[in-house]
């Protein structure tokens, strides 16, 4: 996998030359979001997924978010939600309990 902090949208279209191509390893370009959600799959399933992807002439081609939502509704992340969480105060007493940046200095 090659991750990108944002999604590359024509990374695996094939309009650029794809990615892996030349190699004897396949790849796919995945945005840390897309890596977010893939790594809620079970083991088996995401090795799956991946070669199912990867030998589909059509499937290679697409953003890694289309080919698992295809697969099914994905849950989420819950180290991120448990992350996320952590935040609470700031859903409870809303935006100006954050610090101004002069508090931050």
């Amino acid at each position: 996998m090659i991750v990108t902090a944002e999604p590359f949208y024509l990374g695996n279209a094939g309009i650029l030359h794809e990615y892996g191509a030349a190699g004897v390893t396949g790849s796919q370009v995945v945005s840390l979001r897309e890596l977010e959600y893939f790594v809620t799959l079970e083991e088996g399933e995401a090795a799956d997924l991946l070669l199912s992807a990867a030998a589909d002439p059509v499937k290679r081609t697409w953003a890694l978010s289309s080919v698992m939502r295809d697969l099914r509704h994905l849950p989420k992340n819950p180290i991120l939600e448990h992350a996320w969480n952590q935040y609470g105060y700031i859903d409870a007493l809303g935006p100006e309990v954050a610090p101004t940046l002069v508090e931050q200095r």
